[in-house]
């Protein structure tokens, strides 16, 4: 049997494209022997896609590949903001000057609640 690529692991989840508010903050907390992330700035970008695995999006800037951050999701669908801890797995430049930037949530740090909300949102 052939081994999936790359791009069949990337796209293992339904993507909703639409265009939500996304607020990366500093991680300042989460699990016994997880890492903390002091030095990343907070900054406001708008998603191009979402799924249960994760969320890109564009913003003016960006945070340093594989830090990882509290991702604040804004939602008109949704009752309250949906916020998800994320690791950058990849922060492009754009000829625009500005940066697509593409989370992993962290699976294990998602609270239930927040998942099936999260769910709720993509599958509608």
């Amino acid at each position: 049997m052939d081994e999936p690529s790359k791009g069949d692991e990337r796209r293992r989840y339904l993507r909703l494209r639409d265009n939500f508010r996304v607020e990366l903050n500093p991680w300042a907390k989460g699990p016994d022997g997880a890492p903390q992330e002091e030095d990343v700035e907070s900054l406001v970008g708008f998603s191009t896609d979402l799924s249960v695995g994760g969320v890109c999006l564009v913003a003016d800037t960006s945070p340093a590949l594989g830090s990882v951050v509290d991702a604040v999701i804004h939602a008109a669908e949704l009752e309250g903001a949906l916020s998800i801890i994320g690791e950058v797995v990849r922060a492009d430049a754009r000829a625009d000057g500005r940066y697509d930037v593409a989370l992993r949530f962290a699976s294990g740090w998602i609270d239930e609640d927040v998942r099936q909300r999260l769910e709720q949102l993509v599958y509608g």
